[in-house]
């Protein structure tokens, strides 16, 4: 038996943006999940061929930031918006939450990432942990 499922539009090296188009394979091939076109950006974990089922054990979430990039954090609090210079802890894609260092304090802070080098952030929690290193 076949089913429509994604597959490769063409061959993809691991750590490549995957490009999905619709296509046909064996219902006896699939051993996970397919993931679903046009929903999220994915990423080769191994390599895929052309017209290859895409399946959630063959690609990771592709991310728009990596851990360590500087950031730009942004914490507002009624009128007041307070930007500071910061460091990601993780990877992320826009909208996802992300932990973020406060390089002027040391404090972390979960925050969302808006774009690439842009991280809305709420307050520390009190007692927060401190970035190794810092004041």
């Amino acid at each position: 038996a076949w089913m429509a499922t994604p597959v490769a539009a063409s061959p993809i090296a691991p750590g490549e943006p995957v490009v999905l188009v619709e296509g046909r394979v064996r219902v006896s091939d699939m051993r996970t999940a397919p993931v679903a076109i046009g929903v999220g950006r994915w990423q080769a974990r191994v390599p895929i061929a052309a017209g290859e089922a895409v399946t959630l054990a063959k690609v990771r979430p592709q991310v728009d930031a990596r851990s360590g990039d500087d950031v730009t954090v942004v914490v507002s609090v009624g009128t007041l918006i307070v930007k500071a210079h910061g460091r990601l802890l993780e990877d992320a894609t826009v909208g996802a939450q992300v932990r973020v260092a406060n390089l002027a304090t040391g404090s972390v802070l979960t925050g969302v990432l808006i774009e690439p080098g842009l991280v809305r952030a709420g307050l520390p929690e009190p007692g927060s942990a401190q970035v190794e290193g810092a004041p």
